[in-house]
C-alpha cells in the first residue's frame, strides 16, 4: 500500500492536479497488418479503488494519417475493454482523435464511454460496462493499424493524456 501511495503521489506531483500521464512523442504503426500499440499508460493497481466509487478518468488521444488511400484503423482501450474503434476507414492526410471516460461504479466494475472522429466524420459513441480487475495494473492504450496494405506509419499517434476528474 505504501509503495502504491508513493507512486500515486509522485505521479500527481509530476503531472500536476488531475493529470496522470501526458505523452507527445509521435508513434506510428508498424509495417504489418496487425494492431500496433501507439501510446500506452499503466494505471497502478488499486488506483481506482483508492479514489472510490464514482471516481472518474478522462482519456484523450489524437494523431494524423498518411497522405494515401490505404485503409486504416485506430482504437482506444481501457484494459481489455475497447472504448472506441474507428473500424476500417480510408483517410488521406487527415487528423483523428479518440476520447474515453471511465467511472468506477463498484469493485472492479466501471461504466465507460468512447468517442472519436476522423476528419469531419464522427464515430458512433460506445457506452458499456467494463469489468477490469482493479487489484492489478490496468493498461490504457491506443492501437494503430494498416489492416490491408501493412504500410508503416499509415497512422501516427501524436498526443495522449490520462487525467483524473475530481
Amino acid at each position: 500500500v505504501k509503495a502504491m501511495l508513493a507512486t500515486l503521489i509522485q505521479q500527481l506531483q509530476t503531472y500536476g492536479p488531475g493529470k496522470l500521464n501526458i505523452q507527445s512523442t509521435s508513434v506510428g504503426n508498424g509495417a504489418d497488418t496487425t494492431d500496433d500499440t501507439g501510446h500506452t499508460f499503466s494505471l497502478p493497481a488499486g488506483f481506482l479503488t483508492t479514489l472510490g466509487t464514482n471516481a472518474a478518468l478522462e482519456i484523450e488521444a489524437w494523431g494524423t494519417s498518411a497522405a494515401n488511400g490505404n485503409n486504416k484503423t485506430f482504437k482506444l482501450f481501457f484494459g481489455s475493454t475497447t472504448l472506441i474503434s474507428s473500424g476500417v476507414v480510408t483517410i488521406n492526410a487527415k487528423s483523428w482523435f479518440v476520447k474515453g471516460k471511465v467511472i468506477r461504479s463498484g469493485a472492479s466494475t466501471q461504466a465507460v464511454l468512447g468517442q472519436g472522429q476522423y476528419d469531419a466524420t464522427a464515430l458512433s459513441a460506445s457506452s458499456q460496462a467494463a469489468t477490469e480487475d482493479e487489484t492489478a495494473a490496468i493498461v490504457i492504450k491506443t492501437t494503430l493499424a494498416s489492416p490491408t496494405t501493412g504500410a508503416a506509419n499509415d497512422l501516427l499517434a501524436k498526443g495522449f493524456m490520462v487525467k483524473v476528474v475530481q
